[in-house]
């Protein structure tokens, strides 16, 4: 019974070579996606696992569309600070993203309280949260479901 757990969830490549900063914090959600799965990904530097953490571009394209083409970051103020309330994944935590900075190497992205991203040196003592991430195995099928608190989705093997 404990194992069946890992027969729904796939391992996933993760691609953890990192972007830079202007790539990342001071871009929008398709610029960020680009860089870390899509075009423009370093695909040198990947880890195989079950489970991980949510991408940058996770963060930005949970917020609605309206907000894609706003940075992470703009010292103007015009940035994913104004998505928190349609952001989905918005905790109002310090949150670790897998997102490597790669301008360093013991830097990474992070959401901030505000909303806004950033990177930071990772260090277990600041106490930002982590979000696992994973993806589920093609076998998984849809049986119902919104994915609300009183219609969640169902899924069967």
């Amino acid at each position: 019974k404990n194992a069946k757990w890992k027969t729904m969830i796939a391992d996933t490549t993760w691609y953890v070579g990192g972007m830079t900063y202007a790539n990342g914090a001071k871009s929008n959600a398709k610029t960020a996606y680009n860089y870390e799965v899509g075009a423009n990904k370093d695909a040198s530097t990947t880890v195989t696992s079950k489970i991980g953490l949510m991408y940058l571009s996770d963060y930005y394209y949970a917020a609605s569309k309206d907000y894609w083409t706003l940075p992470g970051w703009s010292s103007s103020g015009n940035d994913y600070r104004k998505a928190i309330n349609k952001n989905w994944l918005y905790t109002g935590l310090y949150e670790w993203t897998l997102s490597r900075d790669s301008g360093g190497s013991v830097t990474a992205f992070a959401v901030f309280v505000d909303g806004l991203v950033l990177d930071g040196v990772v260090v277990t003592s600041y106490g930002y949260a982590l979000r696992p991430s994973f993806s589920l195995s093609s076998s998984i099928k849809f049986t119902s479901g919104e994915g609300t608190a009183v219609n969640p989705i169902r899924i069967q093997l």
